[in-house]
């Protein structure tokens, strides 16, 4: 009896049908499924609570603190009268700086702890005051103005108030010792208002925002390198770089520099690791409006977030980032929104300010108070929470472990990318499914994969049999053009709150007892991710799914591996008498015919599921299609293959494959050698010294006679092979490998040796289970010697096309590189010569 399946269904379930669709803040698995971004979860705050930098002794002023005093106020507050200021004590607990009518005043108060600092234009500042040793020392809290990790995960911050550098050790959380480097000012090796530091392999790079330019320290003495201020114009004029305010470095080292300049004016400035400046064409980077910060990304690319894009699209949001490659090539762009809720398309105010990025593409925006995560497409993920944030963002850096560390004023904040999952929904638009018929009509829709029971998946779906609105849909998900937001917004729009659904779909929690067998295992996998439902409405040709995942829990997150659609219509309501498949007599309301058949569609699936798998059966017994975890080593059972649970799937696969053919070489050279070849990818040569020539036996009775037709040389010397039954400077025929281990001259036609193009170095193949496969399938009455050429040096045996190369030479060709009566002029014998050049005839040329 031969089973018929009487759906047709199309699927998605690789990455590549996931993505003909189109997802909205969905991340795709390593094994192919789609399910919520990871968000980031924060850790700790890096360093001391009371983290503060010395500024002077009050003690001391008037007098030998008065230089620190000014420079704090000329550096941190931008006063520049202050350096010609007269300084006053008024009282013990008042100093004022002033001249003419403007004026600068500290109070100490709160029983020496604090000081407040006003200044004439309003300002208002607080220090922190610490009495030691009968002196009153005043200091400030650490402002950090970036924040950096280098290569062993320490990390550095650069404090805008003291201008110098401090380093924390992640894990303890605690300050170590760093180098005197920087300091307030304006001479070269200082700094005035930093704004990011960069590490590479030899240089600590700091973005000098006050003084306009780069410098770069020696990160091994900490000696200043280079400084980069200026710039070789449009006209190969030399200009002074006017406003950096961001910079970045590649995986080349080349430096990028954003210099703003205002509206549609400002440059992106290239410079080697040495700080010289490669020229970009005139045209790079035209497409820039309000840039802001810049980062950089896989194959180099650069991204570069803008205030202000121009699109051609009014949506409600104008932040996007610009995609350029390294050489300045406009890439496109990828839109930035956050939306109000998860139903509208109303988006809320945005006004970014720093960007980065991680090595898996997500991108990190900051604004004044909180960080931003976006997915690769652009699609808002969540939201990231400083807690107790007093004042703006600063900086924002990503280890290789994609752990996030920020700047502000409260100090340092951690985060870890743990196994906490967005809340926001994410969504997953199908292409246009065709069923191929305009009357025909789709059945039902199929989920598998990790579904959790706090997790909520909702489906939505749409159908209609007009071809245009088809294309225009198409055009929508196919467009390039187009980034992932405008596409979902315009779909909405098309389909205008056509959707039928949501049909929500939802496991209850689970028993927890864990499989003790392998069928246990199958069933618990089968059962614990199979979701189904129906189409109720009436639908056509054209077919649209829209599914949401969302998540309760934070630790748990949906994940759907595969989906599949079923068509044509049909239920097990056909197989009932016609009274069942009609509305009860006299109404319209058709619910009793849903209701049925919706209670049918339960054994349908039950039903189906067995039908499926019978009519599947043949997979389980194919090399190709069986299920590698479950099935594989089984089905070698059944042709008593012995193989080993290290190797790779597709050796396993290969060898179950090749099964029969090795069964019938067994024991022979071919057979052999094919099972090498498929374990370790290699053909091996196989020698047989009783194969190579006929032993020389010395007695009375054979050919040869010690003495007579015979001689037995003190040294035999080792020569190359003529032939197969000679060699050529050696006295014995015999291999003197073999004849060492045996001692016996006869057991070579019992020997064979295994030369194989490899190294025991390489990690493809082991050596052990290599030498159990050929003590498995030798002849019982060998030995065998096994040779690997990769692991040959100079001395060693010589396998020409394994452990040698032949170097191709040049063909003589006439008129191409010869040319006769000019060039060479061959002979019969070995004289060559040019003629009239520097040969003479019969002397040292010879005409033929």
């Amino acid at each position: 009896m031969t089973i018929q399946r009487e759906f047709m269904t199309q699927i998605f379930k690789t990455k590549d049908q996931w993505e003909s669709g189109l997802s909205y803040r969905l991340n795709f698995e390593k094994d192919e499924g789609i399910t919520l971004f990871s968000v980031l979860t924060f850790t700790k705050w890096i360093g001391e609570p009371d983290d503060k930098m010395y500024l002077f002794c009050w003690n001391k002023i008037p007098g030998k603190d008065e230089t620190l005093l000014k420079e704090f106020l000329m550096y941190n507050f931008s006063i520049d009268w202050i350096a010609t200021a007269e300084i006053q004590k008024i009282n013990e607990n008042t100093i004022k700086l002033f001249i003419d009518n403007k004026y600068v005043l500290l109070h100490l108060i709160n029983e020496k702890t604090k000081v407040d600092l006003f200044i004439s234009d309003n300002r208002k500042h607080e220090l922190i005051a610490k009495e030691e040793k009968g002196r009153v020392n005043i200091f400030a809290k650490m402002n950090p103005a970036a924040v950096a990790l280098d290569e062993c995960g320490l990390v550095y911050v650069l404090d805008s108030t003291s201008c110098k550098f401090y380093c924390y050790d992640v894990l303890s959380g605690k300050r170590i010792g760093t180098s005197c480097i920087g300091g307030c000012g304006k001479d070269i090796g200082k700094f005035y208002d930093p704004k990011k530091i960069i590490f590479d392999t030899y240089t600590l790079w700091v973005l000098d925002m006050g003084n306009k330019r780069l410098q770069g320290f020696s990160r091994e003495n900490y000696q200043i390198k280079y400084v980069i201020d200026k710039f070789i114009g449009d006209n190969n004029i030399p200009e002074y770089i006017k406003n950096p305010v961001d910079f970045i470095m590649d995986k080349k080292g080349n430096i990028y520099i954003l210099d703003l300049r205002g509206y549609k004016n400002s440059k992106i400035l290239k410079y080697d690791n040495h700080g010289i400046q490669i020229k970009l064409p005139q045209s790079c980077f035209k497409e820039l409006n309000e840039p802001l910060s810049l980062t950089v990304g896989k194959e180099n690319i650069l991204y570069i977030l803008d205030k202000k894009c121009k699109n051609g699209e009014d949506k409600g949001f104008k932040a996007c980032i610009l995609k350029f490659s390294d050489e300045g090539k406009y890439l496109g762009y990828i839109d930035l929104a956050i939306p109000v809720d998860n139903e509208s398309n109303q988006y809320q105010d945005f006004v970014p300010s720093i960007i980065t990025i991680d090595k898996n593409g997500i991108f990190f925006i900051a604004d004044a108070e909180f960080i931003y995560q976006f997915a690769p497409d652009g699609s808002f993920i969540g939201t990231v929470q400083i807690p107790g944030l007093k004042d703006e963002i600063t900086g924002i850096a990503v280890d290789n472990k994609n752990n996030l560390y920020v700047s502000c004023n409260k100090g340092i904040a951690s985060f870890s990318m743990q196994s906490r999952f967005t809340k926001e929904k994410g969504y997953f638009y199908s292409r246009t499914l065709d069923n191929g018929k305009e009357k025909s009509q789709w059945h039902g829709l199929s989920l598998e994969g990790n579904i959790p029971p706090k997790a909520v998946i909702e489906v939505y779906y749409y159908s209609v049999n007009d071809l245009n609105l088809k294309e225009s849909i198409d055009k929508i998900i196919s467009d390039p053009e187009k980034s992932i937001i405008n596409k979902r917004i315009s779909i909405e729009n098309i389909i205008n709150n056509k959707w039928i659904g949501p049909e929500i779909l939802s496991i209850s929690e689970k028993s927890g007892k864990k499989p003790n067998t392998l069928n246990d295992e199958i069933l618990y996998l089968e059962q614990k991710t199979r979701l189904d439902m129906l189409f109720r409405e009436n639908t056509g040709r054209y077919l649209w799914v829209k599914i949401a995942l969302s998540t309760v829990d934070e630790n748990l997150s949906p994940s759907i591996d595969q989906m599949k659609v079923f068509y044509p219509r049909k239920s097990y309501l056909g197989y009932l008498p016609a009274i069942y498949q009609e509305n009860p007599i006299g109404q319209d309301d058709p619910v009793s015919k849903d209701f049925l058949e919706r209670f049918l569609s339960i054994f349908e699936t039950v039903f189906y599921d067995l039908e499926t798998r019978i009519y599947d059966i043949y997979k389980y017994f194919d090399p190709d299609t069986v299920d590698s975890k479950l099935f594989l080593n089984w089905l070698a059972s059944w042709l008593n293959i012995a193989i080993e649970d290290k190797w790779d799937e597709n050796i396993k696969r290969t060898f179950i494959h090749d099964a029969y053919t090795l069964y019938k070489q067994k024991g022979t050279l071919a057979g052999i050698e094919k099972l090498i070849e498929i374990y370790t990818g290699k053909k091996p040569l196989i020698r047989e010294p009783s194969r190579i020539g006929k032993p020389m036996i010395l007695n009375d009775k054979g050919t040869f006679r010690l003495g007579i037709n015979s001689l037995l040389l003190k040294t035999p010397v080792r020569g190359f092979r003529l032939g197969e039954d000679s060699i050529l400077g050696r006295a014995a025929l015999i291999d003197g490998d073999i004849f060492e281990v045996s001692g016996n001259p006869y057991s070579i036609s019992h020997w064979f040796t295994v030369v194989l193009d490899l190294s025991l170095k390489d990690n493809t193949f082991d050596e052990n289970m290599l030498k159990r496969i050929l003590d498995r399938e030798k002849p019982a009455h060998t030995m065998y010697n096994l040779i690997f050429t990769g692991d040959m040096k100079g001395g060693s045996e010589v396998y020409v096309g394994m452990n040698t190369m032949m170097p191709d030479q040049e063909h003589f060709i006439l008129g191409d590189n010869s040319i006769i009566g000019s060039g060479i002029l061959m002979m019969g014998g070995e004289h060559a010569g040019k003629v009239e050049l520097h040969s003479k005839v019969e002397k040292d040329a010879e005409l033929t």
